[in-house]
């Protein structure tokens, strides 16, 4: 179900499988564009409190500021991680995924890691992500 519809992030929530899917339909323009659409996914995600988030990057080109990269991490990321709903695997990794596409996917190696401590999995097709996150391998 389309719970969210913003300028440039379209979020659905599959009630089933406890799941938000944040779709970018398009880049945000900026910094600020960008803070928005995502303080309306932190509230969305901090009032259902889905035990699995998915990110889809394919159509965000968009490359924020390092100051956005950090206010990401403290604003965004810690606060979900924080309320403790988003669950961790007994792998290690924690039940959020980012669809990348495969080009990407290879290009992604070696990247610098969130300062938060969550521990997300990259993916080139969001059929590799459900899959996945519909293991039970869940904690």
């Amino acid at each position: 179900m389309e719970i969210y519809k913003g300028p440039h992030l379209v979020i659905k929530y599959e009630q089933q499988n406890s799941r938000l899917i944040n779709t970018w339909k398009s880049s945000p323009i900026n910094d600020l564009a960008y803070r928005k659409e995502l303080i309306e996914h932190l509230d969305i995600a901090l009032k259902i409190k889905p035990r699995e988030i998915i990110w889809i990057l394919d159509k965000k080109t968009f490359k924020p500021t390092i100051n956005t990269k950090k206010w990401v991490d403290e604003s965004i990321l810690k606060p979900i991680f924080r309320a403790g709903f988003v669950n961790r695997r007994v792998d290690g990794f924690d039940q959020m995924a980012f669809i990348t596409g495969g080009d990407i996917l290879v290009l992604m190696q070696g990247i610098k890691k969130s300062s938060t401590e969550f521990k997300p999995k990259y993916f080139a097709t969001e059929k590799e992500a459900i899959s996945w996150l519909s293991e039970e391998l869940k904690t």
